[in-house]
């Protein structure tokens, strides 16, 4: 499990260092969603079937995380940005994913303003979103699968981001 968080750090973690001290305080919202439906997660197939129906281009990129955690790693390529499936070995790994994300954001969420940070919480499955104007980040997982994005709002629109994301049933 250790060699896999680092894997995410060195992956995910950089990524949050675009904060900004905007004048508008931090807001931190967790919702767990009491008696909620379980959701299927996708087989990577699938994912990248969907994806490149939507027209987007879809690489295996499972060979730049060689650990025993990761079973596959799809990117689906956007013009300004990349949307990642990971398919890993257990759900133990994937909520470690989400932990190590969670970690990073509450130290981001301590030392700077400005942040607007939305956990949703449910039967199989863990939502959150990261938000400060420069950044916007969702990481979302169901059971052992785990949907990424890491994006500027400024570049991308986060709507559209959001459309993709919950038309593959992981928003």
């Amino acid at each position: 499990m250790k060699k896999i968080l680092l894997v995410l750090l060195l992956s995910f973690g950089a990524l949050f260092l675009a904060s900004c001290d905007r004048a508008e305080p931090s807001v931190w919202t967790v919702e767990i969603v009491e008696n909620s439906i379980e959701r299927t997660p996708l087989e990577s197939l699938e994912f990248g079937r969907m994806l490149d129906e939507m027209g987007y281009f879809v690489t295996n990129s499972t060979h730049e995380f060689p650990t025993e955690e990761v079973g596959i790693v799809l990117v689906a390529v956007g013009g300004n940005f990349n949307l990642e499936f990971w398919g890993l070995t257990s759900e133990e790994a994937a909520i470690g994913l989400i932990n190590v994300t969670r970690a990073e954001l509450e130290e981001i969420y301590e030392e700077h303003s400005g942040h607007e940070i939305v956990e949703v919480i449910g039967a199989n499955y863990e939502i959150i979103t990261h938000d400060n104007g420069e950044r916007f980040l969702i990481i979302s997982r169901i059971e052992d699968t785990i949907v990424y994005i890491n994006m500027d709002p400024n570049v991308v629109d986060k709507d559209m981001i959001i459309g993709i994301i919950t038309e593959i049933g992981y928003m």
